[in-house]
């Protein structure tokens, strides 16, 4: 009696369900490939057989589902967040173009406390007119270092930014420049 309820039960609500002789265990291989019926509203298998309710197909996905979408937006959005804020400020360009000016100005002082350590090691003293050209050769060469690095600087930093915005490499820079030319 108790099989013959679940069976109609199960097929009240639309589930494939065996016969209550297979239930019953008149046909074992038949009944041993039965789970039971399925509810609908709560995405659960109906216990067959003293098991315990799982989760259907459908339930299990979308939990998973739900899962990803979360790890996605705790994990993800803040980096692509801070990927479209770097992409598209104006001021990572000037900042970029500015630290290379400075590292290249700290180059030249550095080779410059190097040089004149070397003289002195050795004893010599450069005169006024000595120093002059020096003085001029190395500023030439401190200006033409600074604005080549600004250069460089602000074309990776704008090609970098095209990049991550999912653009292709704009061609920038001088004549100079392999990527304005498209050598490599």
């Amino acid at each position: 009696m108790q099989d013959q309820r679940q069976a109609w039960l199960g097929s009240a609500r639309g589930a494939n369900t065996s016969t209550s002789a297979n239930q019953t265990g008149s046909n074992p291989g038949q009944a041993a490939g039965a789970s039971g019926a399925q509810n609908s509203r709560a995405g659960l298998f109906v216990a067959a057989a003293g098991r315990p309710p799982t989760p259907s197909a459908d339930a299990s996905f979308a939990s998973l589902t739900r899962e990803m979408w979360e790890n996605y937006l705790r994990d993800t959005v803040p980096l692509e967040n801070r990927l479209i804020s770097y992409s598209s400020d104006p001021g990572v360009v000037t900042n970029a173009m500015d630290e290379a000016g400075r590292d290249a100005q700290r180059a030249f002082t550095a080779r410059a406390a190097v040089a004149q350590r070397g003289l002195r090691a050795q004893g010599l003293a450069l005169d006024s007119e000595e120093r002059g050209v020096v003085d001029r050769s190395t500023s030439l060469a401190r200006s033409l270092a600074d604005v080549n690095a600004r250069n460089v600087a602000r074309d990776a930093t704008l090609a970098r930014q095209q990049s991550i915005l999912g653009n292709p490499s704009p061609a920038m820079g001088g004549s100079g420049t392999p990527w304005a030319t498209g050598q490599k």
